[in-house]
């Protein structure tokens, strides 16, 4: 029997794989925005502070779709797979019985999402400060960085143990095959 230390371990075990899977995508699809944006506006000749300005805001637009895009087709997929080939089901104990349902999956996704863009707004400030006082733009891109990783991923942790008012994400061990299991979920 596991006590409730090691379940909360191996619940954060597969949250960050959860994790890792939604942010890797938002982080790639950042980046692809923030290249295409410097390509387009190179191309068309706008002005490089403006353009500076405009990329981040499209860039910004984009990371938040998509990070709501992959949040919503993890969760709503409701099936994960772990390295070791255990399928668990993403499920919520609720009061109604209803699990996860979209709107649900709203309220965590913007659980998550206007924490992450608190911290990133905090990040930005501190990095703002550090390059008044001379320390330099690339300690000040660390600092963003370090923030908004760190950020995204303790936050993630949290809105999965938090207990919303109607229910509670939870991972439950299927008693089914991968195979099963593919079939009667879509993969992405």
């Amino acid at each position: 029997m596991m006590t409730e230390n090691q379940s909360l371990q191996h619940e954060d075990i597969r949250a960050t794989a959860i994790w890792w899977g939604i942010f890797w995508r938002i982080l790639l699809i950042g980046i692809a925005i923030n290249i295409v944006c410097a390509i387009v506006f190179k191309i068309t000749g706008i002005n490089p502070i403006t353009s500076k300005a405009y990329k981040e805001i499209i860039a910004g637009i984009g990371v938040i779709w998509a990070s709501y895009y992959y949040f919503k087709q993890f969760f709503l997929n409701k099936v994960f797979f772990s390295k070791r080939g255990v399928p668990y089901i993403i499920s919520a104990d609720s009061t109604d019985n209803r699990g996860l349902t979209l709107s649900r999956v709203r309220r965590l996704w913007w659980a998550w999402q206007w924490r992450n863009i608190a911290a990133n707004l905090a990040a930005t400030f501190v990095a703002g400060a550090l390059i008044s006082v001379g320390l330099g733009p690339i300690i000040a891109l660390l600092v963003i960085l370090c923030v908004n990783i760190g950020a995204a991923y303790w936050f993630f942790l949290y809105i999965l143990r938090k207990d919303f008012e109607d229910f509670r994400v939870m991972f439950m061990e299927s008693d089914k095959t991968n195979n099963e299991l593919m079939k009667e979920t879509k993969s992405f």
